[in-house]
């Protein structure tokens, strides 16, 4: 296996070559163009040469976060151009420097750049208080400025302190307001917090894992690893509710607000996975344990 400096060299250009060559690999004429004849890694395999634009450049995005719940979300965004400003009511919680992993090596030599959060390693997050009035009329001042905010905190905070998104919508008609609870911003549930274990059983998703009725420590880590894999699943669905968002706005012209409940989006993650013969549902063949130690087959 090739280490990374190798591959750098294979993937970097041979600014010396009269032809413009990339050393080692495949090249072939482009019909399309002639000043450009496309640099091949196998057959029909392209590599792109040119330094494009990220999609999400220039959306400009602003997260209210509790820790963990709204950085998935806001780190693929971010990934994928969009300026990202992270307020949180908590500590700030330190951010590891840059890992150069594969990812992000591919990210840099073969799509041409890194963005400038990544090169630098670490985001910026500012320690807000929304008991002040100070801070609240920062929040406000910013939602005037971006396309979207991604709302992470508790269901109904940002009515309580008079941060209602309709309110904020009357002021900047393009805004997007995604907002993030485990169970919606209404209903017996909503003030409740939760945990993945918790948001998996309620969306009845738990059902499909295997070892969530296997009573071992080991039966049980898996159970607690799957429902966390369950959970950034139903995470997703808020970027995905952003981007459907933006694209409705290029149309209509207004924002709107995205309402996530992350049990809600577990149980649809779940029922696509069965619609589309991802996940098969299992039959109830198999012994069962009864109060008296005996066995009930069915």
């Amino acid at each position: 296996m090739k280490s990374i400096s190798q591959s750098r060299l294979l993937l970097r250009l041979n600014s010396g070559s009269s032809s413009g060559q990339i050393s080692g690999l495949h090249s072939r004429p482009n019909p399309e163009s002639k000043a450009n004849p496309g640099f091949y890694v196998g057959p029909a395999v392209k590599l792109r040469t040119e330094v494009r634009k990220f999609p999400l450049t220039g959306i400009k995005v602003a997260l209210l976060n509790r820790p963990s719940i709204g950085d998935f979300a806001a780190k693929i965004l971010e990934d994928y151009g969009a300026e990202v400003k992270k307020f949180s009511e908590v500590e700030n919680f330190p951010i590891p420097n840059k890992d150069w992993t594969n990812s992000d090596f591919i990210k840099l030599y073969v799509f041409g750049t890194l963005q400038p959060h990544e090169k630098n390693g670490k985001s910026q997050e500012t320690r807000i208080d929304l008991t002040r009035k100070e801070d609240i009329n920062l929040i406000k001042n910013i939602a005037n400025k971006v396309d979207v905010i991604i709302d992470c905190l508790e269901a109904q905070r940002l009515e309580k302190v008079g941060l209602d998104p309709k309110e904020m919508m009357k002021l900047n008609s393009k805004l997007i307001v995604a907002r993030i609870t485990g169970y919606g911003q209404t209903g017996t549930f909503a003030p409740r917090t939760g945990a993945d274990t918790t948001f998996s059983a309620l969306s009845g998703a738990m059902s499909g894992i295997e070892s969530s009725e296997d009573p071992t420590e080991e039966g049980l880590k898996i159970a607690t690893r799957e429902s966390k894999a369950l959970t950034m699943a139903g995470r997703s669905n808020c970027v995905t509710g952003v981007i459907l968002a933006l694209y409705d706005r290029e149309h209509t012209g207004k924002g709107q607000i995205v309402d996530m409940s992350l049990t809600e989006s577990i149980a649809y993650v779940d029922r696509v996975a069965h619609l589309t013969k991802l996940q098969v549902p299992k039959t109830f063949h198999r012994f069962y344990s009864t109060l008296d130690k005996k066995l009930l087959a069915g």
